[in-house]
């Protein structure tokens, strides 16, 4: 954020810098670009902050649902199917294949 800070008043210092009618055109034009800039900049150093502050906030949300779950559901479930064994009944329990006759 601050890289962008700086690179705004730089431009501003080259601005100045140029000397000049300061009611000119381009001055002018010029002059309005580095206050949107400005602004622009300070918009998204608020986005940020709140962005992080709404980070902060569902990190404490989601601390505070795995207290409930696990007070509600024990422990989580990979610990409790860790202790069994998988097998696999895809084989064994296969539908027998039904025969269809086309009908006209």
């Amino acid at each position: 954020m601050g890289d962008l800070q700086a690179k705004v008043a730089y431009m501003r210092g080259l601005l100045s810098g140029f000397g000049g009618d300061p009611n000119a055109k381009e001055n002018r034009l010029w002059e309005e670009v580095t206050q949107v800039l400005d602004a622009l900049v300070a918009e998204v150093r608020d986005l940020r902050s709140a962005q992080e502050d709404l980070e902060d906030y569902v990190q404490a949300l989601d601390e505070d649902l795995y207290t409930v779950e696990s007070v509600l559901f024990g422990p989580d479930e990979e610990e409790e199917t860790a202790d069994y064994e998988t097998v696999d009944l895809s084989e064994e329990t296969a539908a027998p294949q039904q025969q269809q006759e086309d009908v006209f």
